[in-house]
């Protein structure tokens, strides 16, 4: 029971950027996010890898190209073979809009919708999900590298040239996304890149990838991105990176609007008007008997023995490798106990006006007190005299304290949206939230609806944060 949808916006390197959409499909599909890959310095020497033409307009030929960066990268690129430097990343104008007809898929898995798709009764879990980029600063401009590439290849599916890269796996018992395949379409000039789970066999995506056509349809729903914002976010991505803004891990006192107790009446925006909320309860719990069948994520069917008790999880000790010349090693590791944190909520509108379709999320800020305020917990930190550098949180856990489950349904795709409020009408929800057992004392409720639990922002701010410490 995600919040809605991310958009998907893949740009070019550096790689800060493509991990953070990267997250984004793995939240799409609700699997654990991989570990965080450095970006690279310095490419060492390139081997180009070439596999094959395409004739475009008639005229120009263009070729996709595989290059080796270090040991472990992999650059995929399109080139031109005949055309002057001149006309080199010309802008086209003349792009049109494209439907995406996906002619084969293995037995058991079916279209999620905005390109995801996923097998029955495990719909999250892993399968592909696809994306496409409109080339519109010209086909040549497209450049992407990989990290932690363990296998590449160059493909021909139905006469289209392609790569596909396995990636390789940090381990663990959770679902990565560990293939790519990318596949070029001059006709109509897009590309497209396709993330493929491990629960989905590399001959199978090769029959998907072979049943994948593209046609201009200016009533196309599925939108691709435009290579040219990629390029700008990324300049504008570096831009704030070095200038470390908007990002707030501490703050003074004065800075919050408040932590609110258990049975405390806070305002909480609806984007409708502010509703009066109220947190009437708080259970920790080891089992997850309370929650619903109906509603389950299928994440907790692996993380719970028959009497449903919530398993343990494993916290995996990590040192990273560059993704280029070496790769990511696991130095120790340890179980924790997960705990199911579940929140009786009620939501009230005294405003002058009926409200409908409210969204309404929970999530679990991890927060430490100091002198002057409050800081945002940043977890375990090595020591001196450590090697690793990195913590992997495998099991539910990783879902990083948002919300996982919830018992009121509504809107249009029955999310977490209460359908309607009348002026005076309450509403009671139940959130579940899964975290381990040495987080939960730093972990305050954020029910301001942005889902954040590792940074201060605005609207946390202004809302304020629910203490549960008193119901560990």
């Amino acid at each position: 029971m995600r919040l809605e949808d991310l958009k998907k916006d893949f740009p070019k390197m550096p790689s800060e950027i493509r991990e953070r959409i990267e997250r984004e499909v793995e939240r799409q599909m609700k699997v654990i996010r991989p570990l965080k890959k450095k970006s690279v310095a310095a490419a060492a020497t390139v081997a180009v890898l070439l596999f094959g033409t395409t004739v475009c307009a008639g005229t120009i030929v263009y070729q996709m190209n595989r290059e080796e960066v270090g040991k472990y990268g992999i650059k995929t690129k399109v080139e031109k073979n005949e055309a002057s430097s001149d006309n080199k990343n010309k802008k086209v104008t003349n792009i049109p809009l494209v439907s995406m007809e996906v002619n084969y898929l293995p037995e058991g898995m079916r279209d999620l919708g905005d390109g995801k798709y996923g097998f029955e009764g495990s719909e999250h879990l892993g399968g592909v999900s696809m994306v496409l980029y409109r080339m519109d600063t010209g086909d040549d401009s497209f450049e992407m590298l990989d990290q932690n590439v363990q296998k590449s290849e160059n493909i021909d599916v139905g006469g289209r040239k392609g790569v596909y890269l396995e990636l390789h796996k940090n381990g663990g018992k959770n679902l990565s996304f560990n293939q790519r395949i990318y596949l070029f379409f001059p006709e109509v000039h897009h590309i497209l890149e396709m993330y493929i789970a491990e629960d989905v066999k590399k001959e199978e995506a090769l029959k998907i990838a072979e049943g994948i056509n593209l046609k201009p349809d200016k009533n196309a729903k599925m939108i691709a991105e435009n290579w040219s914002s990629h390029i700008g976010g990324t300049k504008e991505a570096e831009k704030e990176a070095g200038e470390g803004e908007e990002i707030c891990l501490e703050i003074s006192k004065d800075d919050l609007k408040g932590i609110y107790q258990i049975g405390d009446t806070m305002k909480v925006s609806s984007g409708q008007g502010a509703l009066d909320v109220k947190v009437t309860d708080v259970q920790i719990l080891d089992n997850i008997e309370v929650l619903k069948k109906e509603n389950l994520d299928e994440a907790f069917e692996k993380e719970t023995d028959e009497k449903g008790n919530l398993l343990p999880a494993t916290i995996r000790y990590m040192k990273k490798g560059d993704g280029v010349n070496t790769l990511d090693e696991k130095i120790s590791s340890k179980e924790v106990a997960q705990k199911l944190v579940y929140v009786t909520v009620e939501y009230q509108n005294n405003t002058e006006k009926n409200m409908k379709n409210i969204l309404y999320s929970g999530s679990l800020l991890s927060m430490e007190k100091k002198d002057a305020g409050y800081a945002i917990y940043q977890g375990e930190q090595p020591k001196e005299g450590d090697t690793w550098d990195t913590v992997i949180k495998d099991s539910l856990i990783d879902w990083g304290g948002e919300m996982i489950y919830c018992d009121v349904l509504g809107g249009e795709e029955q999310k977490n949206y209460i359908d309607s409020l009348k002026v005076g009408e309450k509403k009671t929800v139940h959130l579940g939230i899964v975290v381990d057992e040495e987080q939960l004392k730093y972990s305050y409720l954020n029910l301001c609806g942005d889902g954040y639990t590792s940074e201060f922002s605005e609207a946390v701010l202004k809302t304020g944060l629910v203490d549960i410490q008193q119901k560990k």
